[in-house]
């Protein structure tokens, strides 16, 4: 059974396999320390999605005002295509709505147009704004 929960640090080196697995940057997963210190601040600021103990699917949120900022959603390649990501980011959504955010942005790959349709359905939009370096395109949602 799936359920979505806090990062805890055992998660660690699934994040790693996820991360890989997504072709993340070896560089874009933080430090195990970074990451605990980060969740000590705020324990939803990392989610998982866990399977039978192990996080198949993790998203960063970083809050700021009224909005967040969604990122390194990571699926493992096994899992994929079985509605992981959209429960993680459901789950995401409403604890950002009961942390009153108003509006959820995320970067997709620019180079990735599936991904752009991905955030389409689930109801984001692109907003217009555009990362040359790398190449970006950031979609938001209110919530």
């Amino acid at each position: 059974m799936l359920l979505v929960r806090p990062y805890m640090d055992s998660d660690y080196e699934d994040l790693e396999i996820n991360f890989r697995d997504a072709g993340f940057a070896r560089s874009m997963l933080e430090s195990r320390e970074n990451l605990s210190v980060l969740v000590q601040r705020d324990p939803d600021s990392i989610i998982v999605a866990d399977l039978d103990g192990h996080a198949v699917g993790n998203v960063y949120f970083l809050k700021t005002g009224d909005a967040a900022y969604g990122y390194n959603l990571a699926i493992r390649k096994s899992h994929r295509k079985k509605g992981i990501a959209r429960h993680l980011l459901g789950r995401g959504e409403d604890i950002l709505r009961n942390n009153h955010m108003k509006k959820i942005h995320f970067k997709a790959d620019g180079n990735r147009p599936d991904l752009h349709e991905y955030y389409q359905r689930l109801g984001y939009a692109p907003t217009g704004k555009i990362i040359r370096i790398p190449y970006m395109i950031e979609m938001a949602k209110l919530l």
